[in-house]
């Protein structure tokens, strides 16, 4: 995949809300590090500073705001 001309690999954005907020959504009751890490790529990458994680599991959805240029 390509974003603004760059290559970033076999990953793919799932939404990019009002070319401002990468938004990447799980099916997963919360989140690994590789999750995390993977938005942090996506926000250097795509020069964006605001990205949501979403997770959905049977019972309720969880969410983790995730700031490019934040150390998590």
């Amino acid at each position: 995949m390509a974003v603004n001309g760059i290559h970033i690999g076999d990953y793919f954005i799932d939404f990019v809300i009002d070319e401002k907020i990468v938004l990447e959504i799980k099916a997963t009751p919360r989140f690994s590090r590789r999750d995390v890490l993977q938005v942090i790529r996506y926000l250097k990458t795509t020069g964006l500073n605001l990205g949501i994680l979403a997770g959905f599991s049977r019972k309720e959805l969880i969410y983790k705001r995730i700031l490019r240029g934040y150390d998590h």
